[in-house]
């Protein structure tokens, strides 16, 4: 099974990497006919993989696409290619010789890449990519030292012009600070929040995330540290089922653990309260909470208490 996985439109061919006994995973495209699939680069000859499967989002408003890609030389480095053999070639060792930086994507904007990766000095730390040499650059080390910060989860959400990311300074999972980033050094900043990077989602031009796992408050941001606040009391909570969805343009639901009860907000503290004050109607199960967008409507499963004999 060549198990193909798409990630991106160039042109007029969808590049994909597939694997091949021959030539291991490698990238590819299609331009939807068998006669136009085919092999653009067999980027580490013979049967070693020379592309991930976890691969770089395309830079938008580019002919290009950019991709993680292995060779032994170089390790695993980023890469960049236009779909033509003679367009596919490696970016920068971020890495240099054959130690890996595994770069990974987290967020596009305009033109550029937010990618984090290994240079073998700082750890695994924000970079920055316009899909050129030159623009592919550090733009904020939150650690000190080559251990660099312990990241579960990259980017939270975005918030208008600005992604959110979530940055565990450790080596072990604990509380993570929220940061924003505009792709650039100066506009990437901590928003001086703890974020539960699973309880995190966007709306219009905000993103809400819950602050703790055992208790928190539900908090918003636009990506500035003015824009950022909390919106409601402390709340008892305990990460068991998504608990957080969109809901219109700019709001959202969220569902505390106890009591369980369905709260929504518009993003500011005076909009925020519960959606159903009637004390005899308890959540069902906070994973079959769903918002929907611009319409306003809301869907979710209750149940009334059960009565005593």
């Amino acid at each position: 099974d060549s198990n193909p996985i798409p990630f991106a439109v160039v042109g007029s061919y969808v590049l994909f990497t597939a694997g091949s006994p021959n030539s291991g995973r490698e990238l590819w495209r299609s331009d939807g006919t068998t006669q136009g699939t085919q092999l653009v680069a067999d980027i580490n000859p013979g049967s070693g993989d020379g592309a991930a499967a976890n691969v770089i989002e395309p830079v938008r408003r580019q002919p290009f696409a950019l991709f993680a890609g292995t060779t032994l030389n170089h390790g695993t480095e980023l890469w960049r290619s236009d779909g033509t053999s003679a367009g596919t070639y490696l970016l920068r060792d971020i890495r240099p010789g054959p130690g890996s930086s595994h770069p990974s994507a987290t967020w596009i904007h305009n033109d550029m890449n937010l990618i984090f990766a290994d240079d073998g000095l700082r750890g695994r730390e924000l970079w920055s990519s316009r899909g050129s040499r030159q623009s592919t650059t550090l733009i904020q080390e939150f650690v000190s030292g080559s251990k660099g910060p312990w990241i579960l989860s990259q980017v939270s959400g975005v918030a208008g012009e600005r992604a959110i990311l979530a940055i565990y300074p450790n080596s072990m999972p604990g509380p993570a600070t929220a940061w924003s980033s505009d792709g650039t050094a100066q506009g990437t900043f901590s928003l001086n929040t703890r974020i539960l990077v699973s309880e995190c989602v966007s709306s219009g031009t905000r993103v809400f995330y819950w602050d703790s796992l055992l208790g928190g408050r539900c908090h918003v941001t636009d990506g500035t540290l003015a824009g950022t606040s909390a919106l409601s009391a402390q709340m008892t909570y305990f990460l068991a089922s998504p608990s957080l969805q969109a809901y219109g343009d700019g709001g959202a639901l969220f569902v505390p653990t106890h009591p369980r009860r369905l709260w929504k907000t518009d993003g500011t503290s005076a909009g925020t309260s519960q959606f159903l004050s009637s004390p005899d109607l308890r959540l069902a199960d906070a994973g079959q909470l769903a918002g929907v967008g611009n319409g306003g409507h809301a869907a979710f499963a209750a149940g009334a208490p059960a009565q005593a004999p």
